[in-house]
């Protein structure tokens, strides 16, 4: 079992390794090709004849087509790997995302931390945040939730990450069924620093989840 969890660690090191440069390739390669073919759009349009209306409104089409590819090709980077979380830290990459979760659900969603600008290492970080992502996700697929909170704090050498919603909860069957590899997902994340994860339904309803996540030692990597 201990060499399954090892592989399952191993194999999500090396998924976000390429996850990272392919965000890269993406945001630096894809989006600044569109970006030089914006540039001599616009430069184009503005060297046409004003009377040319056909040739005008092609290129303003053409435009508004290239602008919106360029906003896709930020998302699907986005979501591949943030580059605020390498560029910023964690904290600022999860307020990014729960705004982003806001603006796409209409859900509101509070987020808080207590953590300062204490920066957990990158392993840790990552865990962190793809464990808010599936988390979010699932909120927005499923709950049917009128809002969201999102606390993350440190609790002596432990990080800790509460997820809740008010919506519908989540029925028993769903978090034992071997099958939901979302949640199995963010178990394998948390077991990778001898860490745990829960989910809860209160009875006042929604669900809650909590990941832990010890911080190393002193001294260790």
């Amino acid at each position: 079992l201990d060499q399954l969890h090892d592989l399952s660690a191993h194999l999500q090191s090396i998924r976000e390794e390429e996850q990272t440069r392919l965000a890269r390739e993406v945001h630096d390669e894809l989006g600044q090709s569109l970006t030089g073919l914006q540039l001599g759009l616009t430069w184009l349009g503005e060297k046409l004849d004003p009377h040319q209306h056909r040739l005008q409104e092609k290129v303003t089409a053409l435009l508004a087509i290239l602008g919106a590819t360029i906003q896709s090709v930020q998302r699907i980077s986005a979501v591949l790997r943030p580059a605020m979380l390498d560029d910023l830290g964690l904290i600022a990459a999860m307020e990014w995302q729960a705004r982003v979760f806001e603006n796409h659900t209409g859900i509101p969603c509070a987020f808080s931390s207590n953590i300062g600008n204490i920066e957990p290492d990158r392993a840790r970080a990552t865990a962190v945040f793809r464990i808010l992502q599936e988390s979010l996700t699932n909120v927005a697929r499923h709950a049917g939730a009128t809002k969201v909170t999102v606390a993350f704090r440190r609790i002596e050498r432990v990080l800790v990450l509460v997820v809740q919603d008010d919506g519908k909860g989540i029925a028993g069957n769903v978090l034992s069924d071997h099958r939901s590899l979302g949640l199995i997902g963010m178990r394998e994340r948390v077991h990778e620093f001898g860490g745990n994860i829960t989910i809860s339904c209160p009875p006042d309803g929604g669900t809650v989840v909590t990941a832990r996540i010890p911080l190393p030692n002193a001294g260790q990597a």
